[in-house]
């Protein structure tokens, strides 16, 4: 095999990873730490991004153990890759409580 077939083949195979690469979703390698770190108690009902904020939002169930939800956001805030976890307090007694992780680019 010569060098411009070699070439060639390298080529194709950086494409087709980038052609790859656009389909898989923003962040999704934040996936497993997010729940890896989701504690006994804890239930997520949804997950969102805003691609421009580079925020996900990750709402929970209602009726949670406080303490819980708190251990949640200790081990959140505890990933290197996380900027700020924001849990409001009030938000404990609302359906579908939310809290935003702000991720470090």
């Amino acid at each position: 095999m010569d060098l411009l077939t070699k070439a060639a083949d390298i080529d194709r195979a950086i494409n087709a990873i980038q052609i790859q690469a656009k389909h898989l979703p923003p962040r999704s390698w934040v996936l497993p730490d997010l729940f890896t770190a989701l504690p006994t108690g804890v239930t997520i009902t949804q997950m969102k991004q805003d691609a421009s904020t580079q925020q996900i939002t990750i709402g929970l169930a209602r009726r949670l153990i406080s303490e819980a939800v708190v251990a949640y956001k200790k081990a959140l805030t505890a990933l290197p890759w996380v900027k700020d976890v924001n849990l409001p307090l009030e938000n404990f007694t609302v359906p579908n409580n939310e809290f935003t992780l702000t991720v470090v680019p």
